[in-house]
């Protein structure tokens, strides 16, 4: 008797139980987490990727799973661009993620036109080009934030408190700095405003970039901005490491060094300005795939970035013996 009610109490118990897993299976298929890739242009470590990231993250870390892939075109020679394009490919093909993120320009220009002619929803983000020029074009499949950098806006907010007169703004000569230079600057190398002559240059070597800083005083500049320096290439045609680049300058530069992006900002970088932030591409990016998917990715429009910070280096400010003198000094914020 003693054996019969056990065994029945065991059956009784293990239907239960398996009533119980294959409950709380489907529950879990309906309340699974979309996944969401993320193709990088660069590479994790890289500053404006790891705000993008967070950026994103705030936004849809409770709501969905983040995969990323990295073309690392960063540090890849462009023969090797291709062939990192066909493996995201085929890792979008693996992996048949619900939404994907490009990031950047490179990421656009590359799989872009792929997904668009695959009619697959994508949402972009930090692109500083006309998409169109990456043969896509805004539709109910494509939509994303574009980045936009105050270069005026930036190098007026610095002469409020350096007075300004002859600036260098320069960059390296990777796609996204193309970009910019023809999205910005008209691909114009000269401008002038506000009593502010600027000049724009593009460099690959990183030799020819550090005579071009050693000689700023004597080529009449009195402040130099940094743009992007990461696709600087020594002479054997390797990529330099961020860090070197900007603490060389940093400790090289004859006139003071501004900055455009907040990364390049620090106590052994640069004294900071009117500087933009990968962080609100992330977040604005999270909250346009979000409308987009509510919508059906039907008739949501591409956002742009417009907004900045003014952020500096405690220890850079007194290097150079700068005063902010402003009043509206709660509007800045400080770093070491």
């Amino acid at each position: 008797m003693f054996s019969i009610i056990s065994t029945r109490a065991w059956m009784k118990h293990t239907v239960y139980g398996v009533l119980f897993v294959a409950i709380s299976f489907f529950h879990m298929k309906a309340i699974a987490r979309d996944t969401v890739l993320v193709v990088d242009s660069y590479h994790s470590g890289y500053p404006w990727v790891n705000a993008y990231r967070e950026g994103l993250n705030s936004v849809l870390k409770e709501s969905h799973r983040i995969s990323y892939f990295e073309l690392d075109t960063k540090r890849q020679p462009f023969t090797k661009f291709e062939e990192r394009a066909q493996k995201a490919w085929e890792h979008i093909a693996f992996l048949e993620p619900e939404h994907i993120v490009l990031a950047d320009d490179n990421a656009v220009r590359l799989l872009g036109p792929k997904l668009t002619k695959a009619n697959i929803p994508f949402i972009y983000l930090g692109v500083n080009a006309n998409p169109r020029l990456y043969g896509i074009s805004h539709n109910k499949s494509t939509t994303g934030v574009l980045e936009r950098l105050l270069i005026k806006r930036a190098t007026l907010a610095v002469n409020n408190h350096f007075p300004l007169k002859n600036v260098l703004i320069l960059f390296d000569n990777g796609v996204t700095s193309r970009a910019i230079f023809q999205d910005a600057f008209e691909g114009q190398s000269k401008h002038a405003y506000a009593g502010i002559y600027v000049t724009i240059n593009c460099v690959s070597s990183f030799n020819d970039w550090m005579q071009i800083v050693k000689e700023a005083k004597q080529s009449g500049f009195d402040a130099i901005f940094l743009g992007l320096y990461q696709s600087l290439r020594d002479e054997e045609g390797k990529p330099v490491p961020e860090e070197q680049a900007i603490h060389w300058l940093s400790t090289n530069t004859p006139v003071p060094p501004f900055a455009l992006w907040d990364y390049a900002v620090g106590k052994d970088k640069l004294i900071g300005g009117f500087v933009i932030s990968g962080f609100e591409q992330g977040l604005m990016a999270g909250l346009q795939l979000i409308e987009s998917h509510q919508n059906s990715y039907e008739s949501t429009l591409p956002a742009i970035s417009y907004s900045g910070t003014m952020l500096f280096s405690k220890k850079q400010l007194n290097k150079w013996n700068i005063t902010l003198e402003d009043t509206s000094q709660s509007e800045i914020q400080y770093i070491e």
